[in-house]
């Protein structure tokens, strides 16, 4: 089963529920402890067992008064699981949380492998499919001494050695698959000095975006949000701001450091200072030293 590291909180739903308006405040911090650890279940259930809602409630003995039976009225029995409890509404909510997280995870695995596909071969002009090798072998060579078009010009990348070369199409003076507008605006958010590697980090974006998705239980829009935002506070930091300790692009991306603690980008990495040399120390001269010295 899943398990989700926040719980939606619906704050109109819990002022206006009658049962809560009963119940004295180190209750509903009872309650609320309750449904904490009910969510954070792996089927979203809490044991039907009054010593151990006592303890989990934090109440301890004041639960066996009446507080336990005003608290209990907020749950009912699990559908699922014999002699355990569930909150209502936050089964419901848990149910739909668990259908949107394998959807994405679904969408995620779906869009990495044909990424990762169109990184290995060469799609058709339309898109719709892969060509195999022995398509690529079968397919008639173009003639570089014919003149070609402006148009041919770009749907032809290696018609000619006068050929210009398109925005964001080489790297290295390599042929590749352009980035997609969603890479290049995060490209753009790094700081002036990591911007190197641009391939090998369009090669790795699907498996970030795929890391970010699954790690954080986002869709793939959110999760390209994420790493822009997260980019764009790291590259403002004291840490983004210097040129010297700053890291690659790729390393960035394949450490997973724009999932760091932001305040560690706070803390500057100090440059490390130069030894000086130690001066040569000088053993002073004893008498008969001196005076074997002066004598000569």
């Amino acid at each position: 089963m899943a398990t989700f590291p926040y719980m939606p909180f619906y704050v109109n739903d819990y002022l206006s529920s009658s049962k809560v308006s009963c119940m004295a405040l180190e209750e509903q911090g009872a309650y609320v402890r309750l449904l904490c650890h009910c969510w954070a279940s792996q089927d979203a259930s809490l044991p039907k067992d009054d010593i151990a809602l006592a303890l989990l409630s934090g109440l301890g003995k004041s639960w066996t008064k009446s507080s336990g039976n005003r608290i209990k009225k907020c749950f009912i029995d699990h559908p699922t699981k014999a002699d355990h409890l569930t909150n209502e509404k936050l089964y419901d909510v848990w149910q739909q949380q668990v259908i949107r997280a394998e959807k994405c995870a679904q969408g995620g695995r779906k869009s990495g492998e044909s990424r990762r596909r169109g990184f290995k071969g060469s799609s058709n002009t339309l898109g719709n499919s892969v060509r195999t090798q022995s398509e690529l072998n079968n397919e008639p060579k173009p003639n570089y001494s014919d003149s070609y078009s402006e148009l041919d010009l770009h749907t032809h990348p290696h018609a000619g050695k006068d050929q210009p070369k398109l925005p964001d199409q080489t790297e290295g003076g390599t042929w590749f698959e352009g980035p997609s507008q969603d890479f290049l605006r995060w490209w753009n958010t790094l700081p002036n000095g990591m911007r190197a590697g641009k391939r090998e980090c369009w090669e790795k974006w699907p498996e970030t975006l795929v890391d970010i998705q699954g790690h954080h239980d986002l869709p793939e829009d959110l999760a390209i949000e994420h790493l822009v935002t997260r980019t764009s506070l790291f590259a403002r930091s004291p840490r983004g701001l210097q040129s010297k300790f700053r890291w690659s692009a790729i390393t960035f991306l394949d450490a997973g450091h724009y999932d760091d603690d932001p305040a560690a980008w706070e803390i500057p990495v100090e440059t490390r200072k130069p030894k000086t040399p130690e001066k040569p120390t000088v053993k002073p001269l004893t008498d008969e030293e001196r005076k074997r010295l002066t004598s000569k």
